[in-house]
């Protein structure tokens, strides 16, 4: 593949990116990017390639990586795939170790930037699989996420927070309960976050505010 070929392929990648981006900041930026590498902007190239290095995995922190668009970095496209794959893998163990019991999951978050976005996006897509989704009312510690797992009788949890990492990162981390189901410490190897493009339309989720 020459180097213009490999050029049109970025930005055919982007484009198609932008055009299924709900997110107008980074629908925009992702824009704008292209624009810049086709005049010739190095440094421009260099990000838009970053952002299309791959697909963000889950790794012992969660899913984590720096906001802005594209697959390789955090934002609500790649947090609503993310979403949707642990909804059916939640879904498919809950079956198996509980048949015909619904799952039930909670989603907490921190104060950083898009943490309520990122999960409200969860909770959203968690409720569209079929899912008694909790969205914790306020951005509360990470601890509490652990604990209202239990508390709820829930089957996992998601909490949105980027700890101690610097301000443009965020990172997606999951916590799961082993009441009805095989117990886990850690997302199972064989499990990758969903990149269908048709995802579940959201529906009404639940908030704790006991």
């Amino acid at each position: 593949m020459t180097s213009s070929d490999a050029e049109l392929r970025l930005l055919t990648e982007a484009r198609e990116w932008a055009a299924q981006d709900p997110d107008p900041a980074t629908k925009s930026s992702l824009l704008e990017l292209v624009r810049l590498v086709l005049d010739g902007d190095p440094a421009a190239r260099q990000e838009l390639e970053d952002s299309f290095r791959g697909t963000l995995q889950f790794g012992t922190a969660g899913l984590r990586a720096a906001l802005g668009p594209g697959p390789n970095r955090m934002n609500r496209v790649v947090v609503r795939r993310a979403a949707a794959g642990l909804a059916a893998f939640l879904v498919e163990a809950v079956a198996k170790g509980a048949n015909g019991t619904r799952p039930r999951a909670v989603v907490g978050y921190d104060a950083r930037h898009n943490s309520d976005v990122f999960a409200a996006e969860t909770a959203a897509i968690f409720t569209a699989a079929g899912i008694q989704t909790f969205l914790l009312p306020a951005a509360l510690p990470t601890p509490l996420l652990a604990y209202a797992v239990r508390a709820l009788d829930c089957d996992g949890g998601v909490m949105v927070t980027a700890s101690h990492n610097p301000r443009r990162t965020t990172d997606t981390r999951c916590t799961w309960a082993g009441t009805r189901w095989r117990q886990t410490a850690t997302v199972p190897r064989s499990w990758r976050p969903t990149t269908q493009k048709s995802l579940p339309g959201s529906a009404p989720w639940e908030r704790w505010n006991q």
